[in-house]
């Protein structure tokens, strides 16, 4: 069973990582993800100007221009010239209970964490305390520079 779990994971890693950049650098470091081939999402709260530095998976250093931001509701969305394929969107949210992976990327490569669906369509309040709903709540746990990283099943 634990090499199912190994191989399903690196499969995971194989089909995801590309898809997952890394904004700034140092310890203010964060991650987003690729929606389209100029497009990333990422958390509002790691971007810290209108441009910023972005390391895509393959090590190449590009620069995003910050076109959309929501502090309220910590979602923001960047503009970069061909960041990498962009991340599939699931047919359907998850189950409570389904498995998860977060994947992000660190300084060294990929970064992956494995959990359970622990809530849906749950509601909280964001940084600025308006009420986000619609999220979904997840046990796999995500290092300090982790912000923004894609959740796959």
């Amino acid at each position: 069973m634990l090499n199912e779990i190994a191989t399903t994971a690196q499969a995971v890693v194989e089909r995801s990582a590309a898809s997952v950049v890394r904004l700034g650098h140092g310890s203010s470091a964060a991650c987003a993800v690729i929606i389209s081939d100029r497009h990333l999402v990422a958390n509002a709260h790691s971007i810290d100007a209108e441009r910023m530095p972005v390391r895509a998976a393959d090590g190449r250093t590009l620069e995003a221009s910050a076109i959309g931001v929501d502090h309220d509701g910590d979602l923001a969305v960047l503009e970069v010239a061909d960041p990498g394929p962009a991340l599939a969107y699931a047919e359907a949210p998850p189950a409570v209970g389904s498995v998860v992976f977060a994947v992000g990327l660190a300084a060294n490569g990929p970064r992956l964490t494995a959990g359970l669906v622990s809530a849906i369509d749950d509601a909280f309040r964001g940084p600025h305390g308006r009420r986000i709903h619609g999220s979904i709540e997840h046990t796999a746990p995500l290092a300090h520079g982790s912000s923004g990283s894609a959740l796959v099943d």
